[in-house]
């Protein structure tokens, strides 16, 4: 008798790269995904990893429609980008804006299996540890980049008490970019979107539909620019780099 082989049918994947935010913590009046860091644009030093990855087929970037021009002028022109497809505009919420963007997907794209959904203002993120997402997705129906917390984390009531001090060595700071398939997580933002329902992260969707969510390792250089102080810090993590 013959003996099996067994065969590894590769998954067709695709990023989702959502920076439709204003960041109006940042006190600046461009979009947050547009300022330079060493004169390379925040959104531009985000998409490369999937960009260089093999194993990516497309990369889908949301913005705000005010943000179309700078998009092709200061990212495009500059940073030429081969898989990137036509930009999607977001909605008023991170949330709106990755499902406009996974419906924008199903809509100009076939057989897509998996999506990376990644935060444009995580500038960080490299080729190994999209690899390992991908990995992990062999095995899971979704998996997310995370890293164990460092510091005491307290739960505080709006009056600023003390409720609950969870025991630390359970608590992860979730990152991006998170993988799914692509069915699940589009299903996942239309059944939230229609029931009135938020979250902070997309695999927080997934979870209330009772799906798994699998941790992967990430790093802590993946830091997420948020305020002026973070640009520091992610000028010093691009020197060091």
């Amino acid at each position: 008798m013959a003996a099996r082989i067994a065969v590894s049918i590769r998954k067709k994947a695709v990023a989702l790269i959502v920076a439709a935010g204003e960041g109006r913590r940042m006190g600046v009046p461009q979009s947050k995904a547009f300022i330079p860091l060493e004169k390379t644009p925040l959104l531009a030093l985000a998409a490369r990893p999937f960009e260089d990855c093999d194993r990516i087929d497309s990369l889908y970037p949301v913005l705000r429609a005010q943000d179309f021009a700078a998009w092709d002028q200061e990212v495009l022109k500059r940073f030429p980008l081969r898989k990137a497809k036509p930009p999607v505009a977001g909605g008023l919420t991170r949330q709106d804006s990755v499902r406009l963007g996974l419906e924008s997907i199903g809509e100009g794209e076939e057989g897509v299996d998996v999506v990376l959904i990644h935060d444009g203002a995580r500038p960080f993120v490299d080729i190994l540890q999209v690899e390992q997402l991908l990995d992990t997705m062999e095995e899971a129906q979704g998996a997310v980049l995370g890293v164990p917390a460092k510091e005491t984390i307290k739960v505080v009531s709006p009056e600023k008490r003390v409720l609950e001090t969870p025991a630390r060595g359970s608590l992860w700071h979730i990152q991006t970019p998170q993988a799914f398939y692509f069915q699940t997580i589009l299903e996942a933002h239309r059944k939230a979107s229609r029931d009135g329902v938020y979250a902070t992260d997309d695999a927080t969707l997934l979870e209330h539909l009772g799906v798994p969510v699998v941790i992967v390792q990430g790093s802590y250089r993946n830091i997420k620019i948020t305020t002026k102080e973070d640009l520091v810090i992610a000028r010093a993590l691009l020197e060091d780099r």
